[in-house]
């Protein structure tokens, strides 16, 4: 595993690679990595497969929503219309599972409010079921809303900015996206070339 030191130390081995004859580690407070960081890890966060995110965060409330926390129930008399907001963990970036303990499998892949599926929960017919789950990242990231659901929650997991650590594969794709963004920067087209080719090379092996 990696923490975020170790990104930003790997990210200055890409730049003196980029650089070999000129090794850019001596020049640290001129380049700002630190500033990059957390966006790379935002990129690439979203876009990499989700089995190689990790096990990320668990952010399961301290009470169960179904006993009354956290819970907004829209009809009383109808379980598809029940919604469960759930608190996201600060940093979130995307969800790598989350399953309750009534649903058949978890689910990986969140969609968001704006998704037309969103409005369909309220349908019998469309909705989620406990054998087909979903759940939508609402509220500017800040809430996870469930459905189709009166069981307790099984496992939270999520991806974040500000983790005490990342998969050590993960973590070299971070620092050479880091590398790319202060290249781009520095305005280098051709090592921005450089470090896209090994960027996109540890990425497809992900």
């Amino acid at each position: 595993m990696a923490t975020r030191t170790d990104i930003i130390a790997k990210t200055y081995k890409c730049l003196d690679e980029v650089y070999p004859d000129a090794p850019l580690s001596s020049d640290i407070d001129e380049f700002h990595i630190e500033d990059f960081v957390d966006d790379a890890i935002r990129f690439i966060g979203r876009v990499a497969p989700v089995r190689a995110l990790g096990e990320g965060v668990s952010f399961v409330p301290e009470k169960d929503p179904q006993e009354g926390v956290n819970t907004t129930t829209q009809t009383d008399d109808d379980l598809h219309l029940r919604v469960n907001p759930v608190p996201l963990p600060s940093g979130f970036v995307r969800l790598i599972a989350f399953q309750m303990s009534d649903w058949a499998l978890p689910v990986t892949d969140a969609l968001y409010s704006d998704s037309p599926r969103y409005q369909q929960q309220a349908d019998p017919i469309l909705m989620g079921t406990t054998k087909r789950p979903v759940v939508f990242v609402c509220d500017g990231d800040k809430n996870l809303e469930y459905y189709s659901s009166t069981g307790t929650i099984k496992k939270a997991q999520a991806f974040i900015v500000g983790a005490e650590n990342y998969p050590e594969a993960l973590a070299d794709v971070i620092a050479w996206k880091t590398t790319e963004m202060v290249l781009s920067v520095m305005n280098d087209a051709q090592a921005v070339q450089f470090a896209q080719a090994q960027l996109k090379q540890l990425f497809e092996a992900l």
